[in-house]
């Protein structure tokens, strides 16, 4: 029965294991995000050596990118390298920074673009954060990315080109990915699918830890058994939890609207 705790640590990580899927998300879906692989560099003198300093970005699962760069690992969505050069020498790289797709993100709309945080890069024994700035400008056919500075240990970036821009729809004009209401409500109203997502992972949340609950209940009473005895017991209970709802929902719901209907229904009787 060792399986169990196994398929319990898996269902609790797999929320966390998604590459960044910008046709799904709520704000990325809304822009024409470059397919390529965006870079900056930064030289700088650091006598006795010239130090360069590369940042690497493709952070769209779509686009199926194995690799950013060649120093980069498989899958990172950002990668920053340095390599420090001595006079007569070759190139030595001396730290690569990997941002990898299952790191965890948001995506925030703004005015004239959006702004992409990465959180929690490990690199050695410290978390680096990383905090992208895209702006729109239709005036460029293609991205230009700019390292700006490290602020502590956030590392900033700025992107500016069509990705920062939103998505047109058949008319030419402005939609962002959302219905078909005119260019003004959608500009107004950017979050309007954020609560629906929220609503979405509260469920999965609850059918997670419904499965969690049953599988450590069917686990517990059948100890020492066979697999086949687990799963008896797993289907017993979750057919039990399945018929039991609808007389716990209605409980709950003649408490709650019973207990906030008799005060009115006294002063009727009056």
């Amino acid at each position: 029965m060792r399986f169990v705790p196994a398929i319990v640590v898996g269902l609790l990580l797999a929320p966390y294991t998604d590459a960044i899927k910008c046709n799904s998300d709520d704000v990325l879906k809304r822009y024409e995000i470059s397919k390529n692989t965006l870079s900056s560099g930064l030289q700088r003198d650091t006598p006795p050596s010239k130090t360069d300093e590369q940042w690497y970005l493709g952070i769209c699962e779509e686009d199926g990118l194995d690799k950013i760069a060649a120093d980069c690992n498989s899958k990172d969505i950002l990668c920053g390298t340095t390599r420090v050069t001595l006079p007569g020498k070759n190139p030595i790289l001396t730290q690569v920074i990997d941002f990898p797709q299952n790191i965890k993100y948001s995506a925030e709309q703004q005015e004239n673009g959006f702004t992409l945080k990465l959180t929690g890069a490990k690199w050695g024994s410290g978390q680096y954060d990383a905090v992208i700035d895209f702006h729109c400008s239709d005036n460029k056919d293609k991205d230009e990315m700019a390292f700006d500075r490290w602020q502590g240990s956030e590392v900033k970036l700025s992107v500016l080109g069509p990705s920062g821009c939103l998505k047109k729809d058949n008319n030419g004009g402005e939609h962002g990915g959302g219905d078909n209401d005119n260019n003004n409500d959608n500009n107004k109203k950017p979050s309007k699918g954020s609560g629906s997502s929220w609503f979405t992972w509260l469920l999965l949340y609850a059918l997670l830890f419904t499965l969690i609950y049953l599988s450590i209940i069917s686990y517990a009473n059948t100890r020492g058994g066979s697999f086949q005895d687990f799963k008896e017991e797993f289907l017993d209970r979750s057919k039990q939890l399945i018929t039991s709802l609808p007389d716990f929902v209605k409980e709950i719901a003649s408490k709650l609207f019973g207990s906030s209907s008799s005060p009115r229904g006294g002063y009727s009787a009056v």
